[in-house]
């Protein structure tokens, strides 16, 4: 008697009345508890199904062999990868860097005036800090101030910086506006 699921009879005979591949599968792998118990004794009895068994036990031993020995590989995906499109990529690059010439040239030109304004920003800062430091609150009041005036002089340096993009591209539309 078995006492975990079985393998149904539906599953288990064939129209022939001998065991199906299932049934002896289950056996050859050595899963004999989930085949009924009439059909482990039909192929104690029978002499094809017998052969059968051994077949279908020598097929898994050398499976077995085959997977242990590393012959056989299985594959780790089902779904084969598809393949990069490099050339696409490859384009797509070009026309982003041709596309941002204009952007470095800009930047390039406009080196000079923001160069000069760090180099003013930058006096003005430290002695802000060493200010700072020698008069400010002590410990963790210290570093808060400090962050807070670091902050804003990063805040007051970008939005220089944008406001001077901003005039650069409204000088270019007001000269596009007039030529047409």
């Amino acid at each position: 008697m078995t006492t975990g699921p079985c393998i149904p009879a539906e599953l288990s005979w064939l129209d022939d009345g001998h065991v199906s591949d299932v049934v002896l599968t289950a056996m050859a792998d050595g899963e004999e508890a989930v085949v009924l118990p009439a059909a482990r004794d039909h192929v104690a009895a029978c002499e094809a199904c017998s052969a059968r068994l051994a077949e279908a036990a020598l097929l898994t031993l050398r499976a077995s062999e085959l997977l242990g020995s590393g012959a056989l590989e299985v594959p780790a995906r089902s779904k084969p990868r598809a393949a990069v499109p490099l050339r696409a990529i490859a384009v797509a690059l070009m026309l982003a860097a041709i596309g941002a010439v204009p952007l470095f040239v800009d930047a390039v030109t406009g080196l000079p005036a923001t160069s000069a304004m760090v180099t003013r920003a930058l006096p003005i800062l430290a002695r802000s800090a060493v200010v700072l430091l020698r008069h400010g609150s002590v410990g963790l009041e210290r570093a808060t101030t400090l962050v807070s005036w670091l902050t804003a002089g990063i805040a007051v340096v970008v939005g220089f910086l944008i406001a001077r993009a901003g005039r650069r591209a409204a000088r270019g539309q007001s000269s596009v506006q007039g030529g047409v």
